[in-house]
């Protein structure tokens, strides 16, 4: 594929199409996905299809009649024309897990809106980047602002239940930086596959912020309702297993969160990434957007409350 020499693939006897894109190929990368993900081995996107194309995939000339699936687009061309051809991916099925958990953290972004002045909103959507279609889980974006694309966030948050590793999470997010250049933070909920006696799973939050000597992971949390395995925390780069904060094991996994305050049991986005507007020419200072209030809270993501929701579907899938 277009970004073969970029990727680690799994080697399978599964083989994607080539030109076209149907719906029996979308069902049998769907099978490939699946028998990955019922042998609970940690993989990447699946390719669908090869050089399809991207016009008629966007408009859904393609027929598509599958339930709650994300594909994704890798492409070339940095000027799209009706010609363009792009390589497909499965990146996601969600399940009702990653729903459950999902609803939560939009949830709490949705509300972070509301009690901010609604000068921005959250949500999904597909989103047409350079060289690549992305669809976030979730996303914060101001309502409005002038000569701007109302599709470039400030804040991504994606929830990853079992198949995406590490390595998979590092270069998905390196790929929404460069691609952004509005895109202040990203927040990571990596949820590990549970105890096959226990029940229990491990789970890891990770925030990542644009600062000014580049991308840097400011905040690592530990805070499943089991511990992280330890080849898990063995197998962190450095600058991520350095910062890394244990939440401790729960007692017992009921609706109240076990952490007390003092352990500080969230993922904290500073308003200033969320208020972003642009760099002032003249300094180089962040400069917030039209109306921003002064004061404005920072964005604090509550970790239990979407354990809590992501452990109420067992198995995960």
């Amino acid at each position: 594929t277009m970004l073969q020499t970029k990727r680690k693939h799994i080697e399978t006897s599964y083989t994607p199409s080539i030109g076209m894109v149907t719906k029996h190929q979308i069902g049998l990368a769907i099978e490939e996905y699946n028998r990955l993900e019922r042998e609970e081995k940690e993989h990447g996107r699946i390719l669908v299809a090869q050089r399809a194309s991207l016009a008629k995939w966007r408009n859904r000339e393609i027929p598509l009649s599958f339930g709650h699936i994300v594909i994704e687009a890798d492409y070339e061309d940095m000027k799209v024309t009706k010609t363009t051809k792009a390589d497909l991916y499965i990146s996601k099925l969600p399940g009702l897990a990653h729903d459950c958990g999902l609803t939560e953290l939009s949830g709490q972004i949705r509300e972070y809106c509301i009690a901010n002045g609604r000068l921005l909103q959250a949500g999904g959507g597909n989103m047409h980047l350079p060289c690549r279609d992305r669809c976030p889980d979730t996303a914060l974006r101001p309502i409005v602002l002038q000569g701007e694309n109302p599709r470039m966030p400030r804040l991504i948050g994606e929830i990853e239940i079992s198949h995406r590793g590490l390595h998979e999470i590092l270069l998905y997010n390196a790929q929404l930086f460069a691609s952004i250049p509005q895109l202040r933070a990203t927040t990571f909920l990596k949820v590990c596959s549970r105890d096959a006696a226990s029940r229990r799973f491990g789970a890891l939050a990770l925030l990542f912020r644009r600062l000014p000597g580049g991308v840097v992971c400011t905040d690592a949390v530990s805070c499943g309702t089991g511990p992280l395995h330890a080849t898990v925390v063995r197998n962190l780069p450095p600058a991520i297993g350095g910062i890394l904060r244990h939440l401790g094991i729960p007692p017992a996994v009921t609706m109240a969160n076990p952490w007390p305050a003092a352990l500080n049991p969230a993922i904290t986005v500073p308003a200033g990434d969320l208020f972003y507007w642009r760099d002032d020419p003249a300094t180089g200072a962040p400069v917030p957007i039209p109306g921003a209030p002064a004061a404005a809270a920072d964005l604090h993501i509550c970790l239990w409350s979407i354990i809590w929701m992501v452990n109420s579907h067992d198995p995960f899938s």
